[in-house]
């Protein structure tokens, strides 16, 4: 994308645009393959995304920094799911609301940790792989296609995982009826 596109600005957004078409595609999962309505799901987005800024200001090179924050959020939706799942319908919807304000709260709240109304300022833009400055140009262009593969990888995951054969629970598990 780098060599099609060129400018920072540009790839700048289209790389916010590839997040937040992962976290929509996300959306799309549970909610359409599985019937879960989930109103906690942007909590999971901040968790990475402090835990992101955070880590690199703590002294962590950027990508490992970004690796970690993933694998928080991960941790952290696994034990909000450990909470949340076994709960029916309006009542998994209200957990996950419940969930996500108190993420938002702790944000909100902790001033000296996340910034609170302001948020944490960061004074650079983020490069993961600017760290060698001899090959810097190479690095990011090497980084862009790395990062272009990965989020389409993630993009066709969801088609190749509903046409195995377990692959068609998923839009069953909405019809399904409760077992007493």
């Amino acid at each position: 994308m780098a060599l099609i596109i060129g400018n920072e600005f540009y790839i700048n957004m289209a790389t916010q645009v590839l997040i937040y078409g992962l976290f929509a595609l996300s959306i799309n999962m549970m909610l359409g393959y599985g019937g879960m309505v989930s109103l906690g799901h942007a909590g999971y987005l901040g968790i990475a995304g402090y835990a992101c800024i955070l880590l690199t200001i703590a002294g962590y090179d950027q990508l490992t920094a970004a690796i970690l924050a993933v694998a928080l959020s991960t941790v952290a939706a696994a034990f909000f799911g450990v909470l949340s799942l076994r709960a029916p319908g309006l009542g998994f919807v209200m957990i996950t609301l419940a969930l996500g304000q108190i993420v938002w709260g702790i944000a909100y709240r902790a001033n000296t940790l996340t910034g609170g109304d302001n948020g944490i300022r960061h004074p650079a833009r983020p490069m993961p792989l600017a760290s060698i400055s001899t090959m810097r140009h190479v690095l990011l262009l090497h980084a862009d296609r790395v990062r272009d593969r990965a989020v389409l990888h993630l993009a066709i995951l969801p088609l190749a995982l509903r046409r195995q054969p377990d692959g068609r629970a998923g839009p069953a598990a909405p019809h399904a009826h409760a077992r007493p």
